[in-house]
């Protein structure tokens, strides 16, 4: 390995744990600080204290709940044909077919992670990119 590559990948290692660090953990760790201690000195911070979305990620956001909500709907309505496909071939008594009941559950845990990703971006672009 050359002394270039050497400083190279050397910078390259600090800039990342830098904006990792920094960018990343720095705000987050402060936010969570901040609540915490409002909350142990029993001020009104905890409700204050938020992070900042920029306005740009905020809209990427807004606009990724659309399709995000017809996904919910989709997947939970195929949820619930198979719930009842289960029922009627239960009821008709050859229950077969195995991969009914797991596509039930797969596409039901599908459905309701949708709708809470849909609940907690709504909440974000409600809250004009204030994470609370």
């Amino acid at each position: 390995m050359t002394m270039t590559t050497l400083w190279v990948s050397s910078i390259l290692k600090i800039l990342f744990v830098l904006v990792v660090v920094v960018g990343v953990f720095a705000p987050v760790l402060i936010w969570a600080e901040r609540r915490q201690s409002a909350m142990i000195q029993d001020r009104l911070g905890p409700s204050r204290a938020a992070i900042q979305l920029p306005p740009g990620l905020v809209s990427l956001i807004d606009a990724a709940r659309r399709p995000m909500r017809q996904l919910a709907v989709l997947t939970g309505a195929v949820a619930v044909a198979a719930l009842i496909t289960i029922v009627v071939m239960a009821v008709g008594g050859n229950l077969t077919p195995t991969w009914l009941v797991p596509s039930l559950v797969w596409f039901g845990v599908a459905s309701i992670l949708l709708r809470v990703g849909y609940a907690v971006h709504g909440s974000i672009v409600n809250n004009r990119g204030k994470i609370m």
